[in-house]
């Protein structure tokens, strides 16, 4: 018996790249896109304020200053 030569190999090492490799490529593109998405959660005191603002408590020009304030 002889031992497996790339002949018998490629399909098998051809089917890893489809169901492990590509995969994992695209999943780790998709982490690298959304890296710097704004998912990091904000100060609860500027979410208090968006909240506020939602509500209709403060103009879009009182949000503005009250988050520089403190964002700064």
């Amino acid at each position: 018996m002889t031992q497996p030569g790339w002949g018998t190999l490629f399909p098998y090492m051809l089917s890893f790249a489809v169901v492990v490799a590509v995969p994992l490529v695209i999943f780790l593109k998709r982490q690298r896109e959304n890296a710097g998405s704004g998912l990091v959660p904000e100060d609860p005191a500027v979410d208090q304020l968006r909240d506020r603002y939602a509500a209709g408590e403060i103009s879009w020009e009182e949000y503005q200053e009250e988050k520089a304030k403190l964002t700064k």
